[in-house]
């Protein structure tokens, strides 16, 4: 495949994560060394990496010496795996945020890196249409991402039927809901729907607490699950 077309779109990014990224510290976390090695010289500022590793172990121990303010992973580790150590990175350090780049993302993976709190998921497949870009700025404004893959997945998946709302959403709980689960932070949603952030908020906490969420990432799959938010077409092959 010619992705050249690409080209102009994933420079544009490039600067706008280079600003994103600017005061953050991060840790990279991936099994395969050579797209870690390449990763770790692309990053817009290299001062601010905290460690790079290819293992579970070693992450932990990075995160325990000197705890990131963003964790970038991969599902597949050395030794390990990325979910788990998002798992275990967060009970040590709870203001972590992650993003989980996927290769093959399975509905039992990707319900076990909601569970552990993981705040974006991409795969590897999209990366250079912008998945990574819109999961780190989705993230990194106090968001949720699931690319759409990942969503078509999980709408795919004989997910376990959740209990019914004890009480239905409103209309316009479920626009908050629909655009929460693009990825959209607070201010973006207060903009699209003509409103202020604070009655986001309090449409957020509202939402979470009628599905029985833990965070907005998991809002996202329950209203995936419930049919309350459509997954993209053309699903990857081995959905």
């Amino acid at each position: 495949m010619d992705l050249s077309p690409l080209i102009p779109g994933i420079r544009q990014r490039q600067k706008e994560e280079a600003q994103l990224l600017r005061n953050l510290t991060a840790l990279l976390a991936f099994g395969q060394r050579a797209l870690l090695s390449l990763l770790a010289t692309s990053y817009p500022h290299p001062g601010r990496l905290t460690g790079l590793v290819t293992t579970e172990e070693e992450g932990l121990e990075h995160v325990r010496r000197q705890p990131p303010d963003l964790l970038i992973c991969s599902d597949e580790l050395e030794a390990g795996d990325g979910v788990a150590l998002i798992r275990r990175a967060k009970a040590l350090h709870p203001p972590l945020r992650a993003v989980l780049i996927m290769q093959r993302p399975t509905c039992r993976t990707l319900l076990a890196a909601v569970k552990a709190g993981t705040e974006g998921v991409c795969t590897d497949r999209l990366l250079a249409t912008g998945a990574f870009h819109g999961a780190l700025q989705a993230v990194l404004n106090d968001g949720s991402y699931l690319d759409r893959d990942a969503a078509a997945v999980l709408q795919r998946c004989r997910l376990e039927a959740g209990p019914p709302l004890a009480e239905p959403l409103s209309p316009r709980e479920l626009e908050v809901l629909t655009l929460l689960s693009r990825g959209c932070s607070n201010p973006v949603i207060a903009d699209a729907l003509i409103v202020s952030v604070d009655t986001v908020k309090s449409h957020v906490s509202s939402v979470l607490a009628k599905l029985n969420a833990r965070d907005r990432t998991h809002a996202a799959v329950l209203a995936l699950q419930h049919g309350v938010v459509k997954a993209p077409p053309n699903p990857p092959a081995w959905v």
